[in-house]
């Protein structure tokens, strides 16, 4: 599991949300994907190939996101496990963004959904 660990440094960059928020670890992502979709939640993987946009997937329901590593992205299993993949539109030549700006460009667009 290459995911990063909870520290005290993680804790002060995310303002203290960790300490308001369920975070687990798991070995094996696929099967975790499979538990989260046998209980009903939506998992959205990203993609910087060109997917859906995240306008153009239902983000109200119970939801799961899926963030690769900023270099390689999500595994293709992980991807291939996902109900729908997205991207988030860019103008230029970036192919990737801060797995931080990453998400918080999609919880903006869950909660915009939302509303």
């Amino acid at each position: 599991n290459k995911a990063g660990m909870i520290t005290s440094e993680s804790l002060k960059a995310s303002a203290g949300a960790l300490t308001r928020l369920y975070v687990c670890r798991e070995k094996n992502t696929i099967n975790t994907i499979q538990v989260l979709q046998e209980y009903g939640i939506k998992v959205i993987g990203t993609s910087v190939a060109r997917a859906a946009s995240l306008s153009d997937l239902e983000m109200t329901v119970p939801l799961c996101l899926c963030l690769g590593s900023e270099g390689e992205g999500l595994h293709k299993s992980v991807l291939e496990a996902c109900d729908s993949i997205g991207h988030i539109p860019q103008i230029g030549e970036t192919e990737s963004l801060n797995i931080s700006v990453a998400t918080g460009i999609l919880l903006y667009e869950v909660r915009r959904q939302i509303k």
